[in-house]
């Protein structure tokens, strides 16, 4: 996630990595960013409950999941608009893939703000 969100600053987006769910709140509730895009680690306790509640605070919220080998999100599966791989997208040519993705996905859906 830290290389992920070095990444995505060295092209100008600005990022709020948090390692944990309760991380992440505090930081929100401090900060109270306008959020555009969500990259949640689906092995995270209440991830999905997490994706859902800040689904219904910011409407035009878009959410990227990440799952682990071998397992798929179903609780928050239709909140995705896309998914990258854990351990699999570590891999620094693999990163700088999924940095393209979602500079894709954020300039087709005119997405602003934090993430």
């Amino acid at each position: 996630m830290w290389a992920l969100a070095e990444s995505l600053q060295a092209r100008g987006i600005t990022t709020i990595p948090a390692t944990s769910v309760e991380e992440a709140e505090a930081i929100l509730a401090t900060f109270q960013p306008d959020l555009a895009l969500l990259i949640v680690n689906c092995a995270f306790e209440r991830a999905c409950m997490f994706a859902r509640q800040l689904r219904r605070q910011y409407q035009f919220l878009k959410v990227i999941g990440i799952t682990s080998r071998g397992s798929r999100c179903r609780k928050c599966a239709r909140l995705l608009i896309a998914t990258l791989s854990d351990p699999e997208d570590r891999a620094p040519d693999r990163l700088q893939q999924c940095v393209e993705l979602i500079c894709i996905l954020t300039d087709r859906s005119g997405l602003g703000g934090a993430w």
